[in-house]
Order: structure tokens, then C-alpha cells, then sequence
């Protein structure tokens, strides 16, 4: 509905201006919709496993990692994930580079600040997210300390942390059933009635 009224406003402002204008589409996507159920069964199994321990040297690393990071970043990483958080932080988690703990989370806040196809994959069936620590606190999305700290043991621990949490919530979903026919109440809920429909105009091919 948004997109049509501007493509409308465009219009408008091409006859007002007698100009012409064209329309390059690029992409769209869904917003992600949490889904309780799921969440609630991933933060148990993250809990289950306990956290992740790093040693002093991954921690020397990540602090030279954060030194190199733009000015602020850190903190206000810190500031987003103390809006995020259920769970109090402290100002010693903003002095340690990287976090081992598993922090709940307040329902309703799902995700970062970019955009993902997920968010469509949510509007189709039940999904759910884990969140685990690959990076420093602050580091910046799609940068080289991105890729420094992902290729260390610190992106290791962070993977495997995150694989046994999904398998132990996988095994769940497998042998309890209950658990997806309340997953499955969730995403109707959330959808308010709604069906998914690509947001993609009919006939877009890739540019």
C-alpha cells in the first residue's frame, strides 16, 4: 500500500515539475515477527549450555580489535544491547570486549538494526534466532575486524555455542509436538489475519 502511494507522489511531483521520472526497484522485505514459543525454547538450550568461555588471549585480541574501531561505537553497541536485554548490564560488561554469558531478551525486540530476508521466512512459518558472541562489542557490521575476529577462535566458540544450542531446541521441536503447535499459535497471532504476499512488484527482474 506504501509502495503505490509513492509511486503516486512521484508522479505527482514529475506533473508539477513537468519532468519525467523512472522507477529502479531494488529489493523489499518483511520486518521480523518473534515468535515466543521459540525464543523461550532457544534461550533455555543457550542456558543449557552454559555460555561461552574465552581465554585472556581472545580477550587481548578482541581489546585490540575494539581499539581500531570508530569512536563511540563501543559504547553505543552497549546502549542498544541494555535496551535489548531483560537482564540488567553493568558497567563491567562495557569494559569486557567480548561476552560469554547468556542474556535474556525482552520480547518483541528481535534482531539488529539491518535489513534480512528472515524477516519474510517469519511471516511463513514459526522462526526463531540465536545471537551469540563472534565479535567484540561495537565491531562494525561488514568490516575487516568483522572478518578478523570470525576467522579466530573467537568466531569458532561462537559457532559451535550457537550449533549445539539450535540442535538441543531442534531435538525438542522433533520429540515434543506441542512445542511447534504453540510456535504455530504465535506466528498466527502475530500476523493479525495478515497473509504473506512478496513485496516485490510483478514481473521485477534483477538489474
Amino acid at each position: 500500500e506504501i509502495y503505490s502511494r509513492l509511486l503516486d507522489v512521484a508522479k505527482g511531483a514529475a506533473l508539477m515539475t513537468g519532468t519525467n521520472h523512472k522507477v529502479d526497484f531494488v529489493t523489499g522485505c518483511y520486518n521480523l515477527l518473534p515468535n515466543d514459543t521459540l525464543s523461550d525454547l532457544l534461550l533455555a538450550k543457550m542456558q543449557v549450555v552454559g555460555g561461552i568461555r574465552f581465554t585472556k588471549e581472545e580477550r587481548a585480541f578482541a581489546k585490540e580489535l575494539q581499539d581500531t574501531f570508530p569512536e563511540d561505537a563501543v559504547k553505543n553497541s552497549f546502549e542498544i544491547m541494555k535496551h535489548k536485554a531483560k537482564t540488567g548490564l553493568s558497567e563491567n560488561d562495557l569494559q569486557n570486549p567480548l561476552w560469554g554469558h547468556v542474556l535474556s531478551h525482552n520480547n518483541g525486540l528481535v534482531g539488529g538494526s539491518g535489513s534480512t530476508e528472515v524477516g519474510d521466512v517469519s511471516w511463513i512459518t514459526p522462526t526463531g534466532q540465536i545471537t551469540t558472541t563472534c565479535w567484540p562489542l561495537g565491531t562494525p557490521g561488514h568490516s575487516w575486524q568483522t572478518v578478523a575476529s570470525s576467522g579466530s577462535t573467537i568466531g569458532f566458540k561462537g559457532m559451535i555455542f550457537a550449533a549445539k544450542g539450535l540442535a538441543l531446541a531442534g531435538w525438542d521441536l522433533l520429540t515434543k509436538p506441542e512445542l511447534l503447535v504453540r510456535a504455530k499459535e504465535d506466528l498466527n497471532e502475530a500476523r493479525c489475519g495478515k497473509e504473506y504476499a512478496s513485496p516485490l512488484p510483478e514481473g521485477l527482474e534483477p538489474s
